[in-house]
């Protein structure tokens, strides 16, 4: 009498924890301003001039016990809309740092400010939650037009600590990692951030070259009055030889008919 084996039994089916609802991001208000000075740099054969420029920086932070925010907003007097900003968002319940796009989008271009506000938040992230995780993210290729754009891009990225991966069909990743990995520092003779007393010692020295140079000008102004002057006496006084010399040829030529 053959004996049958008794079907194994099973547990339930292990069940995967549901996923985290998604955050509801603010839009935060710039509350604390910073003056950044962006010196002079040699022209560049993609981006063209790169003359002196002043922007304000304006940050805003947000903190609750589910996630954390860091907003930076470079502003020029006459800036593109989407330029020049900054999104870092900490997700407490997963440990996780993500950078909001769009990501390096500057202006002016090629002058140090993208490399400054990722340098500004990843000291943020490090100050407060070096243990976090970075959050893998796509980079989009609508934002390098050119092969010149995506190589700067990259460089600049990688020079902060990022890891950057390519796919066979050309996508590109920003590789996880985490925070305490990444660069805080950035090229302090590209981009200079400016306290009260230094703004205001600018603002001197600036009234002084204006002052110096309206002096200037004004002399410049003298000479030239004193010059066109002297040329309205010399054109008579050329004008008088002229006439007196066409009447000394008459008259000469009246004594040798006569």
């Amino acid at each position: 009498m053959s004996e049958t084996s008794a079907p194994a039994t099973t547990g339930p089916p292990e069940q995967l924890p549901p996923p985290l609802p998604a955050i509801d991001w603010p839009e935060l208000t710039a509350g604390q301003f910073s003056l950044l000075c962006l010196p002079a740099l040699p022209t560049d054969a993609h981006t063209g001039l790169r003359p002196l420029r002043f922007l304000r920086l304006g940050q805003a932070e947000c903190h609750t016990p589910e996630f954390s925010l860091l907003s930076l907003d470079a502003q020029t007097p006459q800036q593109t809309a989407g330029r020049n900003q900054l999104e870092v968002r900490v997700d407490h319940r997963s440990h996780q740092v993500c950078l909001a796009e769009p990501l390096l989008v500057t202006e002016p271009p090629n002058h140090g400010l993208g490399r400054f506000l990722l340098a500004q938040g990843i000291q943020w992230a490090i100050q407060h939650w070096p243990d976090y995780q970075l959050e893998r993210m796509a980079l989009p290729a609508s934002a390098v037009p050119s092969e010149s754009d995506r190589l700067r891009r990259d460089n600049a990225l990688q020079s902060q600590g990022f890891q950057i991966t390519y796919e066979e069909e050309g996508l590109a990743w920003l590789d996880s990692g985490p925070v305490s990995s990444l660069n805080p520092h950035w090229n302090q003779e590209r981009v200079q951030r400016l306290g009260l007393l230094e703004a205001a010692g600018l603002l001197e020295q600036a009234d002084q070259l204006r002052t110096r140079q309206q002096k200037e000008v004004r002399q410049l102004g003298q000479q030239l009055d004193s010059l066109r002057h002297e040329e309205n006496a010399l054109r008579f006084a050329i004008g008088c030889l002229i006439v007196f010399t066409l009447f000394q040829a008459v008259l000469l030529v009246w004594m040798a008919v006569s």
